[in-house]
């Protein structure tokens, strides 16, 4: 029958940075995992058909975002890039995430609207359980920004503009998505971004129960829906989850502006997750982004890699981590910028009920880069994540 759900969480932290030049605390909303709030409703066709309807409508609502907040109590306007500051210290608003529907079918799914493109989560595969403290995109500290020696900005950049994210947008689009099969899906989604765009996702995954290992039973696969980490997963099981997004003439990140100013021609992105039983787990992930050629000239392309490794037992999980960033960002007259982070993380989650969870997290990440040309390098810059997310879901 009829399904309805009203879902969504409250994702709020702390976050201390020291930049080389001054140190700061802020309460901000968790930008790599945003509150939110959604409504979703499921409803199979009657009449002999084989069909279910679907849709949901969701909204991010933004308190002082981590996304857009530096150490020095400013925000960039709009979403990342941003093109200056503002002197504001509270920085709310509200963004339309998704406004989709579907038609699911035993040939698989179409979807329209406002949504996840066929790339979008590419990145994101992970089950180490601390992906709310410390994960490859780096949006609890994007608008940090580098100083050098004398703590005046190092050529205006910030920690955003030194590590890429690679995988596909949310934005207006149609998209197809195959039935699951042998663990696997693809799907591929048209938006209304450049000519000639497209994206195409493949996900797999494999669950096997500690007793299918001894072969007295068999294994179930798990499709892209279980790509995020769950606090919940089973420490007797042997998880896999990878993702693979390939963004063919994509949009510039974060941007409206359509036009060849930022001349990227393809985006690719791997991501991968094991978790073996005892609950250690190993997490990482590749992306490049090359370009299109301006008046003859090429831009170099540039590329990122991650690699995490944890431990998880119950509602607690472990992780340290490691970024590295090459030729990203381009500095006037030096050349290009290298840049890494090594982070560790905790997360513990408390059970409130059968439909409410408390997950609390803390994390660190150490940023530092490399001026390829030789000369002065950024100061090293530390944050600190102390958070806590409230997540519901209410059928009815």
């Amino acid at each position: 029958g009829a399904e309805t759900a009203l879902y969504g969480h409250v994702n709020q932290m702390l976050r201390y940075g020291d930049d080389g030049t001054k140190t700061t605390t802020d309460v901000l909303d968790n930008g790599s995992n945003e509150t939110r709030l959604g409504l979703r409703f499921t409803n199979p066709l009657t009449g002999g058909w084989d069909l279910t309807v679907g849709g949901k409508v969701e909204a991010a609502l933004r308190t002082t975002s981590s996304v857009n907040q530096s150490l020095n109590n400013t925000f960039g306007t709009g979403m990342p890039p941003f093109p200056s500051d503002s002197l504001s210290i509270v920085n709310d608003s509200v963004e339309m995430r998704y406004a989709d529907a579907w038609l699911d079918s035993r040939w698989g799914r179409v979807s329209l609207g406002r949504g996840d493109g066929a790339a979008r989560f590419a990145q994101r595969v992970d089950l180490s359980g601390t992906d709310l403290a410390n994960n490859w995109d780096n949006r609890r500290s994007y608008a940090i920004r580098w100083k050098d020696a004398l703590g005046v900005d190092f050529a205006n950049l910030r920690l955003g503009d030194t590590f890429r994210t690679y995988e596909g947008m949310r934005t207006d689009r149609v998209r197809y998505d195959t039935p699951e099969i042998g663990g696997f899906k693809l799907g591929i989604s048209r938006d209304n971004g450049r000519a000639g765009n497209y994206e195409i996702g493949l996900t797999w995954g494999l669950d096997l129960v500690a007793d299918a290992l001894e072969g007295s039973s068999q294994g179930s696969s798990a499709g892209s829906s279980a790509l995020l980490s769950s606090m919940a997963a089973d420490n007797d099981a042997l998880k896999l989850r990878f993702a693979l997004g390939y963004s063919n003439n994509p949009a510039p990140q974060g941007s409206d502006n359509l036009s060849n100013a930022d001349p990227v021609d393809d985006r690719l992105v791997f991501s991968g997750s094991v978790l073996i039983p005892g609950g250690f787990n190993v997490t990482g992930g590749w992306g490049q982004e090359r370009f299109q050629a301006v008046n003859n000239v090429k831009m170099k392309s540039n590329s990122s890699y991650f690699i995490k490794g944890g431990w998880r037992s119950g509602a607690h999980a472990v992780s340290v981590d490691y970024t590295k960033s090459s030729d990203i960002a381009f500095i006037a007259g030096t050349g290009m910028l290298d840049a890494k982070s090594i982070g560790a993380a905790y997360s513990y989650r408390l059970s409130l009920g059968e439909k409410l969870n408390l997950d609390t997290y803390v994390g660190y990440e150490r940023y530092s880069a490399d001026n390829k040309t030789g000369n002065q390098d950024p100061e090293d810059i530390d944050v600190w994540t102390a958070g806590v997310r409230v997540p519901f879901n209410v059928n009815f």
